[in-house]
């Protein structure tokens, strides 16, 4: 917990780090009472109180962590150097800041990533294109996370999506089509560092196809898939095509790359074809991964990829891309949590809005889809049940799965 206090000490006012970085309002206030008035802020991870500071930059307001000498975060607290966090977008990344305090997050990538083709048989393959992470003993019998790419471009999506919400272009607003978030997402993938042998940022390995390296990242909507041919008409055996479109910001027109792929790959991608542009032109899926090129053209050497509503983000089932598509269409700001906010048990949830249904109060939300799990039901009883009884944050919710098909309404 955050804590805000006036000259004389007193608590004026409490409140989390995730409330804090996806609120512009709360941010503006603290900003404002720290800067204009003399407060002060203070981290209340261990008995003896971290006091933090509060600076804006390029009109983004953000915390400084630097605790004094001698005086460290509990581990547990994800201001702490080293926190890696709980959940499933969390671990197998590591978030820090920059001397000029900018936040990055560091991803501790599984090789494949990079090349899907090595040992395409092997066990962690199988875990690399269902998972977003999986996690192994090492030499020293730790355990140790590794991310995978669905895992990166999920997280990536997530990240963008505040970002773009937080951007100096558009704050508080949302995306209105697709192509203002995937130039959002350039920008965040600057954010993203590889750890280990690999060195650099996700933005260096940025697709363009006038780049003469041989190793490049593309994250673009999907347009179609096709046999792939010899100029002769004949089909290519064990290769695809795979179309995805770009926006040319000189001319304002839709263009296309086409990706070749293996067989071996796109068996991997389970149900893809559904996804394929609308007739409509509404895109349905971004496809990503990591490609190369040769005599004969450009071809994946990693593909995954997520379903999304038109704007570009990310939802796991029909039913939250319903959600967000009507949180959009009603112009209420949200994103989409890739941490575990410190007052919901170590659950994500599915929504967390930014306008707030009681003043101090966290308001997320969740859609619950899944029906005949029983695992899932516990869960499911549990963050009702964790709502009700708390009084530190507001819940959401639509449960599908009991029959309720209507979305109700949010506020």
């Amino acid at each position: 917990m955050i804590i805000l206090k006036d000259r004389k000490g007193n608590i004026v006012k409490q409140f989390y780090l995730s409330s804090f970085h996806g609120d512009g309002e709360l941010r503006e206030y603290i900003y404002k009472k720290y800067n204009s008035e003399g407060h002060s802020i203070w981290c209340d991870c261990c008995r003896d109180n971290i006091e933090l500071s509060i600076a804006k930059r390029e009109n983004t307001i953000y915390i400084k962590n630097r605790p004094k000498k001698g005086s460290s975060h509990s581990s547990e607290c994800k201001l702490h150097k080293n926190y890696c966090g709980t959940s499933e977008h969390e671990l197998g990344w590591t978030k820090e800041f920059t001397d000029d305090d900018k936040e990055i997050y560091k991803v501790n990538i599984s090789k494949f990533v990079f090349d899907m083709q090595i040992r395409a048989n092997c066990n962690d393959f199988e875990k690399e294109r269902l998972y977003t992470k999986y996690s192994y003993i090492d030499e020293s019998h730790k355990t140790e996370s590794k991310v995978t790419l669905l895992g990166l471009l999920t997280k990536l999506n997530m990240i963008g999506w505040l970002d773009y919400q937080n951007s100096k272009n558009h704050p508080n607003e949302l995306p209105n089509n697709i192509w203002n978030f995937l130039n959002q997402l350039y920008g965040t993938a600057k954010k993203i560092r590889f750890k280990g042998r690999v060195s650099g940022t996700l933005q260096d390995y940025w697709f363009s196809s006038n780049k003469t390296s041989d190793l490049q990242f593309i994250f673009l909507p999907l347009k179609s898939i096709a046999p792939r041919k010899y100029p002769d008409g004949n089909i290519v055996q064990n290769e695809l095509d795979i179309f995805l479109d770009a926006f040319n910001n000189k001319n304002g027109k839709v263009f296309y790359h086409k990706i070749r792929c293996r067989n071996e790959l796109y068996e991997t991608l389970k149900e893809i074809k559904k996804f394929e542009m609308e007739e409509s032109g509404t895109y349905r899926a971004l496809v990503g991964g990591f490609v190369s090129r040769d005599k004969y053209g450009w071809f994946f050497k990693s593909i995954s990829y997520i379903p999304i509503i038109p704007q570009g983000l990310w939802g796991e089932s029909i039913y939250e891309r319903e959600v967000y598509l009507k949180l959009v269409s009603e112009k209420i700001l949200f994103y989409k949590p890739f941490e575990s906010p410190e007052y919901y048990k170590n659950y994500i949830p599915d929504i967390i809005f930014v306008k707030t249904l009681t003043p101090d109060k966290p308001y997320v939300g969740e859609i619950f889809g899944v029906e005949g799990d029983e695992e899932y039901s516990k869960k499911q009883a549990d963050k009702i049940a964790l709502a009700e009884k708390s009084d530190e944050f507001d819940l959401w919710y639509w449960e599908r799965n009991k029959g309720h098909y209507d979305i109700p309404s949010f506020y």
